[in-house]
């Protein structure tokens, strides 16, 4: 089972930064240049003793969040020189070089508390069908789900008007020169000369330009430059001028989430202005939850005790804010062991699992599990995690039954009862005292300054409910 600081990445990558003693070299130049042949040739050196296999540079070299920067990068700088918050990334600098510096390169993804649209998909497309997740096997494919439905028409603000796939994969950025934000110092020029990006989707409407980034998960950031690098391709090559947007697209879990954004200086790869943000689901034969629903539950359903493991110990309270992550649970814990592209393996339920399969941080990693197993859609044995007899149902339910599954446990958890309770009968959730009286009435092992944290927990999930129910 790999850890978190034994990464094949966090070893090759501290071996690197030690022999060229790179935290120095960007202290005092600002930066440090280094080649994949260089980075071949010394990590195979080094690996030469060991018994598993060197990662091959093109795999150490991929950071696309903020989770996958091996530990070297955020805990060998100097918070005294470069900032309380800051850390080393790395920028491509054309065909093999790449340069390390302090570089602000990743954008949090806040997830808005938002009603979903519902969209119909063709009943003619027979080979994808969204009541058969296992279909959309890919994030190609969820894109296309999304062209095929609609939602990209919806995205772009251009429903009358025509949307069609003009490009994809790889394409060379050819000369790009912009300005790049520092934790210290500012603003630096870089430039960027013959580097081959991944481009994921670009669509165009008469009067529009939607840049696309996919991603099967629900991540915490990203970096800008799966954004800026084909938004800039595409800018300098257009024959006359377009607004252009670009959109970081996920689906996990029936959901589909479109966070778009501009550049308002496009030679500013920093200028990132989020400009909405929308969340898509289908249209589904079963019922959703209503008003009604929740009053037949409060009716049939008894409270319950706060859950316990089978070993007495309370299940941790919630610190976890996107239900739609706590849904995904069940889903990957259902799944095989993960390998990452540098070949570590992460045996299913452990923290590092969890770390990777959403690309959190390790120290948060389990939070979400510790959601689910409260929600009864996991459980906690012999210190790793497993899917529950619920969690099994959930992942074969659709998108309104989950919701209707999930509103059923929430009937049951006195904390929660108690909100839709007040819910149902106002037309309003109560607020945050009294949200914490709730807490530590119910959590009498939760106090001090932890009850407001989990108050906007508890918050943030039942505004995300109440958004569910028609």
């Amino acid at each position: 089972m790999a850890k978190a600081r034994t990464r094949k990445q966090d070893i090759a990558w501290r071996y690197l930064f030690d022999r060229f003693d790179i935290p120095k070299q960007i202290e005092q130049n600002g930066a440090y240049e280094i080649t994949s042949s260089d980075i071949n040739k010394y990590v195979r050196e080094y690996y030469a003793d060991r018994p598993d296999n060197a990662p091959d540079a093109r795999n150490l070299l991929k950071f696309d969040f903020s989770s996958d920067l091996p530990e070297v990068f955020k805990d060998s700088v100097d918070k005294n020189i470069f900032g309380k918050s800051a850390q080393f990334t790395l920028m491509p600098k054309g065909r093999d070089r790449y340069v390390i510096s302090d570089f602000k390169t990743f954008e949090s993804l806040k997830y808005e508390v938002l009603e979903p649209v519902r969209m119909t998909f063709p009943k003619w497309i027979s080979g994808i069908r969204p009541e058969s997740p296992e279909t959309i096997n890919s994030e190609a494919v969820a894109q296309s789900v999304a062209e095929m439905s609609g939602m990209l028409k919806y995205v772009m603000d251009d429903l009358n008007a025509d949307v069609v796939a003009t490009l994809s994969g790889k394409k060379g950025t050819g000369l790009i020169d912009f300005q790049i934000s520092h934790y210290r110092n500012g603003q630096t020029n870089f430039v960027i000369d013959g580097w081959q990006s991944e481009i994921d989707g670009v669509y165009e409407s008469p009067s529009r330009v939607l840049i696309v980034e996919s991603k099967k998960k629900r991540p915490e950031d990203f970096n800008i430059r799966q954004l800026y690098i084909p938004t800039r391709i595409y800018h300098d090559q257009m024959k006359f001028p377009k607004e252009i947007y670009s959109a970081y697209f996920t689906y996990t879990d029936d959901v589909f989430s479109f966070h778009v954004y501009q550049f308002t200086d496009i030679d500013d790869f920093n200028s990132l202005k989020k400009i909405r943000e929308y969340e898509f689901v289908f249209e589904e034969e079963s019922q959703p939850v209503t008003r009604e629903t929740l009053k037949v539950l409060l009716a049939q359903q008894q409270v319950s005790v706060e859950p316990r493991r089978l070993d007495g110990e309370l299940v941790p309270f919630i610190q976890a804010n996107d239900p739609e992550k706590i849904f995904e649970i069940p889903v990957v814990l259902s799944g095989k062991p993960l390998t990452s592209e540098q070949g570590d393996v992460f045996e299913i339920g452990t923290k590092e699992f969890f770390a990777e399969a959403f690309k959190f941080d390790v120290r948060q990693s389990d939070y979400y599990a510790n959601a689910a197993e409260y929600f009864s859609l996991a459980q906690k044995v012999d210190g790793r995690f497993k899917v529950s007899q619920l969690g099994r149902v959930f992942i074969d339910a659709d998108y309104n039954t989950k919701i209707g599954l999930f509103a059923k446990e929430l009937v049951q958890r006195p904390i929660f009862r108690a909100m839709i309770e007040i819910w149902v009968a106002t037309g309003h959730l109560p607020d945050n005292k009294t949200v914490g009286e709730l807490i530590k009435l119910h959590r009498p092992d939760i106090g001090g300054s932890t009850v407001p944290r989990r108050a906007s927990s508890v918050n943030a999930v039942m505004n995300w409910f109440v958004m569910r129910i028609e």
